[in-house]
């Protein structure tokens, strides 16, 4: 009886473990619980299962770079502060990449993940076009159950016109819709003709991208739209010419649609940060006397982090102590809205390479991966779907980098670690049942 107690561990499908961690993390600032408590659950489970997995760990080129990724970020954290929040940050690291590394995705699970992430995803979006609609739902309602700090994010954000946030942190939202609206769209474009349902998935598609829309992070939906394109560039590339024609007209009515959706929303006053920068945008190239700030005073951040780095261009001034240097009057900052430049500042070149070289080999290797099961007879559309979707959010990622610090939140680690799993998967490990004694 009781090693059939400890049956249970090794078959924990730890990719839906990191999923469902992941899409509740905000209840930690939401509702005022320690987040140490989330972490101690995550690391119960993946220890359980480490140690009771009778299945040998693929440590495989993927995992050994993303690893390598870490342990380098972990090692500058530490070096340059070793406060609470520094360590906390790390074990963020540290628990999400062991998850990662000795984790498999099996196809047994993907349904269920799917579907977890799908009616997360249409909540939440539901959840902020409601807000936006009809503000009261959020005054009257939620902001009365939630803690006090994420009820002055909330509010700051809906002054400033974004749509409402979870976790007290808008871009929550904004990277669940990410990885959602890419692994939806892949699946799509890689099954094809066998997959049923198809206009739901279509809708799921469509409901995502409106959800980023009404969260109003420009940077966020530029960076899931290029990642959209590079994902669309690859999968007709595998296409044949029959259904490359017919993705290209599903594409021109999908275009149009969506432009007659903005030309709505606009009118009805919903984009109305969008038109205020696509204005100030057109005003600047139009010779305007004055010329507007476009970058919402990152430019001055950008400018102070370059001086820093020239000032210490090899070791930097450390890990999180960009803040110290930030004038009076941007006190309330504490990043420099840039990961390239706050590594460069922070960590010097030493650091920046440290970081960024695994970062980049990380994705060459994914690309390795996806041509690789490309040049096979009978590829696995499921398989180029999973690896696609990693391409994808590492691609977004890359690109958001140079607008917004994804690198110095903690929500990231996590999302990664997902990433790492798609990226990692292969034939076998689909299709792997675990032996238990």
């Amino acid at each position: 009886m009781n090693s059939r107690i400890f049956d249970i561990y090794p078959r924990i499908p730890l990719f839906t473990t990191l999923l469902l961690f992941t899409i509740t993390f905000f209840v930690y600032d939401d509702f005022g619980i320690r987040m140490i408590l989330g972490y101690a659950v995550l690391m119960y489970v993946t220890l359980m299962y480490l140690v009771f997995r009778n299945n040998s760990i693929r440590l495989t080129r993927m995992k050994l770079l993303y690893l390598l990724f870490a342990s380098n970020l972990s090692a500058l954290i530490l070096i340059g502060k070793t406060d609470a929040s520094s360590i906390t940050f790390v074990l963020s690291i540290v628990l999400c990449a062991i998850a990662a590394v000795i984790g498999d995705i099996r196809r047994t699970e993907l349904k269920a993940a799917y579907w977890i992430l799908a009616i997360f995803s249409i909540l939440s979006t539901g959840y902020v076009i409601a807000v936006r609609v009809y503000p009261p739902l959020y005054t009257n309602g939620t902001r009365r159950l939630i803690s006090s700090a994420s009820k002055l994010m909330n509010d700051e954000l809906l002054k400033q016109g974004y749509g409402i946030s979870l976790g007290g942190n808008v871009v929550f939202i904004d990277y669940i819709l990410m990885l959602f609206g890419l692994l939806t769209f892949n699946i799509v474009m890689a099954y094809k003709k066998e997959l049923r349902h198809k206009l739901f998935y279509w809708g799921c598609l469509a409901t995502c991208a409106v959800g980023m829309l009404f969260v109003n992070r420009k940077s966020e939906l530029l960076s899931f739209l290029i990642a959209l394109a590079f994902c669309y560039q690859i999968q007709m590339g595998i296409s044949t010419r029959k259904e490359k024609k017919k993705v290209v007209k599903i594409t021109a009515v999908i275009i149009v649609m969506a432009a007659v959706g903005l030309v709505f929303l606009g009118a009805s006053g919903f984009l109305e940060r969008y038109m205020t920068f696509f204005e100030r945008l057109i005003g600047n190239m139009g010779g305007a006397e004055t010329k507007v700030d476009l970058t919402s005073e990152r430019g001055v951040l950008w400018a102070l982090a370059l001086s820093l780095f020239q000032e210490h261009p090899i070791l930097g001034i450390g890990w999180g102590h960009f803040h110290e240097h930030l004038p009076e009057s941007l006190n309330h900052l504490d990043n420099v809205h840039n990961n390239y430049l706050q590594l460069l500042c922070e960590t010097g070149i030493v650091g920046f390479l440290l970081v960024v070289i695994p970062l980049i080999l990380v994705l060459k290797e994914t690309v390795r991966s996806i041509r690789a099961n490309r040049k096979r007879t009978n590829r696995e559309p499921m398989l180029m779907a999973l690896n696609i979707t990693s391409f994808g959010m590492q691609i977004a990622f890359l690109v958001l980098s140079f607008l917004d610090p994804c690198l110095y939140k903690m929500l990231f680690w996590a999302i990664f670690a997902i990433v790492v799993m798609l990226a990692d998967s292969t034939e076998g490990a689909l299709n792997e049942t675990l032996q238990i004694s």
